[in-house]
């Protein structure tokens, strides 16, 4: 029976098409993507510094944030409003973003590395 010698970047490449695939077909993967989508589509109403229909169109928080929104990834829970930073922030944009949070009753969670703010029933 005839051997096929691979060199390590042919198996290398093989094992990735074989996980690429294996990843593809998985539910998993189209519960990502949907995810996916929908935190683009909520990133895009709040740069446009809209929201979804369970908060204000004028949130004030979102207002206050301006251009910081950009810095944050922002989580829309049932009770919670969850900002995290999407990178390391320096001092100043950390203390604005602090300042307004705390303003509109959140704080910074040094456990979740996020600032937790209460949703106001509206």
């Amino acid at each position: 029976m005839p051997v096929e010698i691979l060199t390590k970047e042919e198996i290398e490449i093989k094992i990735e098409d074989m996980l690429r695939k294996i990843i593809e077909e998985s539910p998993l993967s189209m519960r990502l993507s949907h995810l996916e989508k929908e935190i683009n589509d909520i990133k895009t109403l709040l740069t446009k510094k809209e929201l979804p229909s369970k908060t204000s169109p004028d949130h004030p928080l979102i207002t206050d944030l301006r251009e910081k929104v950009n810095l944050l990834e922002i989580r829309l829970e049932k009770k919670l409003i969850i900002l995290k930073p999407k990178h390391w922030l320096n001092t100043e944009d950390f203390k604005e973003i602090s300042e307004i949070v705390k303003k509109h009753g959140g704080a910074w969670s040094t456990e979740q590395r996020s600032f937790i703010l209460k949703k106001v029933s509206a």
